[in-house]
């Protein structure tokens, strides 16, 4: 991978969350809770933050110094997840990559799991933050200075193809077997397994 990659994959790992101190657990939850409630009122541009700090029960004192936006929110919430999401991978016999079976099916309970936040972004045209981020996270459990463009990008294909997969399935209603799901996305990225 040539060093802009590299680089480019070094700052898309920062948000605007760094410059502000984090938020508990419980503001952030209770801020998501009320975004999410509005959103599926009114666009997020109809959206005022003393209307979301009312929602959330905080003042807008607390809102001001935990985020700068609405949607630096959203990327609080998704970091927060992302966390939960890897020390359950890391803990027990989930080593690694998404690129295990176990790994994936976990990812399908953790969208089911949040699945009227993932559903809030998809209707307000904001999936592509999740997407990103999960390109992000691949690329920091899979990239080493050896990383050939090929899998590079065989990494972000990959990435996407399990948000689109796991978008699917949750905008369809969760019909489908998570099982059967599972083996397909593992059928399809033979070549990235061989790497493992």
């Amino acid at each position: 991978m040539n060093d802009e990659k590299m680089a480019q994959k070094n700052s898309n790992t920062k948000s605007s969350a760094e410059l502000k101190p984090s938020a508990s657990d419980s503001v952030l939850q209770s801020v998501v809770r009320a975004l999410i409630e509005l959103l599926n009122k009114k666009p997020m541009s109809g959206i005022s933050v003393q209307e979301l700090a009312h929602c959330a029960g905080i003042s807008r004192m607390t809102y001001y110094r935990y985020f700068s936006s609405f949607e630096d929110i959203l990327i609080q919430y998704l970091a927060y997840l992302t966390d939960r999401f890897k020390k359950e991978v890391l803990s027990g016999v989930r080593f690694g990559s998404f690129i295990r079976a176990e790994n994936i099916e976990l990812g399908f309970r953790y969208f089911a799991e949040n699945r009227e936040f993932v559903l809030c972004l998809l209707r307000n045209n904001m999936g592509d933050l999740i997407r990103q981020n999960m390109i992000r996270e691949e690329l920091n459990l899979s990239y080493t200075s050896q990383t050939s463009s090929e899998e590079y990008y065989l990494t972000v294909a990959y990435a996407s193809t399990l948000f689109g997969v796991y978008s699917k399935w949750l905008t369809d209603g969760m019909k489908e077997d998570t099982e059967k799901l599972t083996k397909m996305i593992l059928d399809l990225f033979q070549a990235k397994l061989r790497r493992y």
